[in-house]
């Protein structure tokens, strides 16, 4: 039996601020592959900490990522979506 991950949404905030998100954890993912959240590096990515759309790097960001973090088996993070472009 596969699981996948959810995300949940409780608040947006006017700013476009969401309180929480799970960028990952280490289940099983669609194409059967564990990604081991705490071997993640984020130096590069806190450079420059893009929100992109269903990974697309060819489109604009939809907005960017104040913070990153490990928390046990998931990465959390707290994403500010751009609003009112």
């Amino acid at each position: 039996m596969k699981h996948y991950l959810k995300g949940l949404v409780e608040s947006v905030e006017k700013d476009g601020t969401i309180s929480v998100a799970v960028a990952t954890d280490s289940s099983i993912d669609r194409d059967g592959e564990i990604v081991e959240a705490a071997g993640l590096d984020f130096t590069n990515f806190v450079r420059n900490p893009v929100l992109m759309y269903a990974h697309d790097y060819r489109s604009d960001p939809i907005g960017k990522v104040l913070n990153i973090r490990h928390d046990g088996n998931r990465v959390l993070f707290t994403p500010q979506l751009a609003i009112d472009i």
